[in-house]
């Protein structure tokens, strides 16, 4: 189990980051939740990572957000 699975699975009170607590409320609302870690090739280096959420939502797949 990764550190982000092990947050989600934590009690509510538990403090979070705000992305975190939104996969957590998503998650507990039924949807289903994936984070893809993207890295662009920068070509000359090492480039800023974004986070990308897919969401289900009564199966019906969401529009993914993305985060820098």
């Amino acid at each position: 189990m990764n550190e982000l699975d092990k947050m989600l699975e934590a009690p509510s009170d538990t403090a979070m980051p705000p992305l975190v607590r939104y996969c957590k409320s998503r998650k507990e609302a039924g949807d289903k939740i994936e984070v893809e870690l993207y890295r662009p090739d920068g070509g000359a280096g090492i480039s800023q990572a974004d986070l990308v959420i897919h969401r289900w939502e009564k199966e019906n797949e969401q529009m993914p957000t993305q985060v820098e």
